[in-house]
């Protein structure tokens, strides 16, 4: 493998061209070696062809020769290549200057290049660069880099240790303090008991000398007696001693503060009685030296009477000053009061306001209802209108057909006298689509405009009688026309008789006919077009009610979605987001403005958010987006690749906890019950949701989920694992299932 590998086998293997060209800089400036170093993410690594492993004989690619981690395939793979390893000459020289022409290497070390070189013998370099790594030292050293990197990974950050430090410091302070006071205890202990001893001492010595005095048995009995006090005494000294320092003990492994005092403070003792001693002599000295160079003792009780007096002033000032202290501290509780009322009070109107906008809200909503229906009323009218237009024009062309002079008044009269080209006239009356909707006025039935005749006409109603024209009721009206009709009847049929047409009545029962088809297909045009006018005003009502249900729901919904995903000890309210319509009144003429602002950051746009920002904001759009329009289940492939390990754990918190039947429920709080039964009944109305007594057995308030991660606090979260890996058996992929809904669950997140 080393004749394989050749000038590669020293090669250092780095993760990507930026740490390649750091290891470069680190040779550099400490002036070390040359090395050659292999980046895994732009290196060139081509798999050598399966037909390679099928050639035969001893023939194998020394790729598969090698036993390495799956994270570095792309070395090995590019090290090595193509390259066979075989046993013998013979069979290396067939494979290498056959048609195929390989790269091949024999178990002995020699070389066959498949433009026609090769090399072989022993190399006393090769050799040494083969046997500089030894495996046994490999896994200690990789054994070593596990154990490093595990106790960095267990070190705390720098602010805890700072913290912890400081703590520390505080306690042993407090211990020393403790110690102090214990050395005097124990040294007044110390002291009783030795003056305890030399008494006994002294009754020991007295009973010696007095052994035939009959007093011998009562001090005996007083020695016993003092002894059983003394250790009456030193057990309670002990007890005292064990309860005092029991946190101590406990902290340090030991059984009790006198195993520690024998270990370590009998050598802290022993340097401190040598510090004393040292301490007594220098003092000795030094009172020995002021005695000598003057006894003024009069001057230093002076000095020291005006110490006292200096000391007596300046505790007098720190009284003052801690008095001072104190009325500026009831003054910033005062005012901190007075800032909480404050921020009281401003919530109380923040929720006065919220509580007008809904209203507002509402009344919007309520106008535009009304608005949709004058709308409606609107078309309505319309077409009435349209019909009264089109039964004028009917009778206008029918006058026109039939040559009757309708009488006229004014300009209007004199221009249709002043007419000499009747044929003129006859063509200007055919004109059936040309002035009706630039004349649309008309001045109580006097004044309108009518296919065939030009401009506006005003027509002459003075020949009625005052009785037809004061038919108001729509049934006088047609009792006058009715009369009049006749009356038209009579005088046409005198009129046939006293110059008759044998075919007239073809001609005008054929123009008769094709009028009424004319307006038959008008009249359905006509109805066509409202019902789809009307048809497609419904339809965008409905659309925009539809929206606007949606667009309310996710923009309720969207920031307390976001607040669970932002949330966290440190900022316990999380962030905030919402969603804004660029055209309020037609939402489809413009786009949705989405804004997030993370825990302690200011407004900016979306695009200057960083990759988990964005990536928290979009899911927090994509669950909202689903508690109005609930999936059967999510796929979320990847959606923490930008996120790191904090935010991956609220994501991964949040999903468990909607994937949780019955808890989406209690994750949605804030929201109202009015709220929630409004929002059922718009989607019961919409038909996005069937009736309640239909809705038995639908879930809305949990979800379940397919999340690929590659992050182990996903895995923790999850109810199954599914892993893919490679099977190097049978060269394909395989699947790895393992349960983990029989264990305790995971630690809810902070």
């Amino acid at each position: 493998m080393a004749v394989v590998m050749q000038r590669d086998l020293d090669s250092v293997v780095v993760a990507d061209k930026k740490t390649g060209f750091a290891c470069v800089d680190f040779l550099k400036n400490n002036k070390l070696d040359r090395m050659d170093f292999i980046p895994l993410d732009s290196c060139e690594a081509r798999k050598p062809p399966e037909r390679l492993r099928q050639l035969g004989g001893t023939a194998v690619p020394a790729v598969d020769l090698l036993e390495y981690e799956p994270q570095y395939e792309r070395a090995c793979i590019h090290v090595c290549g193509s390259t066979l390893v075989v046993d013998g000459i013979d069979e290396a020289r067939n494979f290498c200057y056959g048609p195929d022409h390989h790269k091949v290497v024999t178990v002995d070390g020699t070389l066959f290049k498949p433009n026609g070189t090769f090399t072989g013998g022993r190399s006393g370099t090769i050799d040494a660069r083969a046997n500089r790594w030894d495996a046994e030292e490999y896994g200690r050293l990789k054994d070593q880099r596990e154990a490093l990197k595990a106790e960095i990974d267990a070190l705390p950050d720098t602010r805890s240790q700072h913290t912890a430090s400081q703590a520390l410091m505080v306690e042993q302070q407090a211990l020393e303090q403790k110690i102090k006071f214990k050395r005097a205890e124990s040294k007044q202990t110390q002291e009783e008991l030795a003056a305890c001893k030399r008494e006994v001492s002294l009754l020991e010595k007295a009973a010696a000398e007095a052994s035939e005095d009959p007093q011998l048995t009562q001090l005996r009995t007083s020695v016993n007696d003092r002894s059983k006090q003394l250790q009456k005494m030193e057990a309670r000294v002990n007890d005292v001693k064990d309860r005092l320092f029991a946190d101590f003990s406990k902290r340090v492994g030991v059984a009790n503060i006198r195993v520690w005092e024998e270990t370590t403070l009998a050598a802290a003792n022993k340097l401190e009685e040598e510090y004393s001693k040292l301490d007594e002599q220098v003092t000795k000295l030094t009172e020995q030296i002021a005695y000598e160079e003057g006894r003024d003792l009069d001057k230093q009780l002076a000095d020291k009477q005006a110490a006292l007096e200096a000391d007596k002033t300046q505790l007098e000032q720190i009284k003052e000053q801690e008095q001072d202290l104190d009325q500026g501290a009831e003054q910033l509780q005062q005012q901190a009061q007075e800032l909480a009322q404050q921020m009281e009070d401003l919530r109380q109107k923040v929720e006065a306001v919220t509580a007008s906008m809904k209203e507002l809200q509402a009344q919007n909503t309520n106008h535009q209802k009304e608005a949709g229906k004058i709308k409606g009323n609107m078309a309505a009218a319309a077409t009435a209108l349209e019909a009264v237009r089109s039964n004028r024009r009917n009778l206008l062309e029918q006058a026109t057909l039939e040559q009757v002079d309708l009488p006229r008044r004014g300009r209007a009269a004199a221009a249709d006298n002043g007419n000499d080209d009747d044929d003129d006239d006859d063509d200007d009356a055919m004109d059936v689509d040309g002035d009706d909707e630039r004349q649309p006025d008309d001045t109580q039935g006097t004044a309108g405009s009518s296919h065939g005749l030009r401009g506006k006409q005003v027509f002459d109603f003075s020949r009625l009688s005052a009785k037809d024209k004061a038919g108001i009721s729509k049934k006088e009206r047609e009792a006058t026309a009715k009369r009049l009709k006749e009356e038209l009847d009579s005088s046409a049929a005198e009129l046939a008789a006293s110059a008759p047409n044998m075919k007239a009545v073809e001609q005008y029962e054929a123009i008769r006919e094709k009028e009424r088809q004319q307006t038959a297909a008008l009249e359905n045009a006509r109805k066509e077009a409202n019902a789809a006018s009307k048809h497609f005003l419904h339809i965008q009502q409905k659309r925009t009610q539809r929206f606007n249900n949606a667009f309310e729901h996710i923009k309720n919904s969207i920031d307390h979605i976001y607040k669970q995903l932002t949330r966290s000890t440190v900022h316990p309210l999380g962030g905030q987001a919402y969603l804004s319509l660029e055209v309020e009144d037609e939402p489809y003429l413009g786009g949705v403005k989405y804004t997030a602002m993370p825990p302690t950051k200011r407004f900016r746009d979306m695009e200057q958010l960083s990759g988990g920002e964005k990536s928290v904001a979009a899911l927090a759009l994509l669950f909202a987006i689903h508690s109005y329009r609930p999936s059967p289940f999510f796929v979320l492939d990847e959606v923490d690749a930008a996120l790191d390990a904090t935010n991956v754990a609220r994501v991964a918190h949040y999903i468990r906890t909607c994937t949780r039947p019955g808890r989406g429920a209690q994750q949605s709080a804030g929201a109202e019950d009015s709220q929630e039964t409004a929002k059922r009944q718009r989607r019961q109305d919409s038909g996005f949701l069937p009736p309640d007594g239909d809705a038995a057995g639908s879930s809305l308030e949990s979800f379940q989920s397919i999340v690929i991660s590659l992050k182990d606090i996903f895995y923790e979260k999850a109810d199954a694992l599914v892993g893919v890996c490679r099977d190097l058996d049978q060269n394909c992929s395989q699947t790895i299932t393992f349960d983990l809904s029989r264990f305790e669950p995971p630690t809810e997140a902070a």
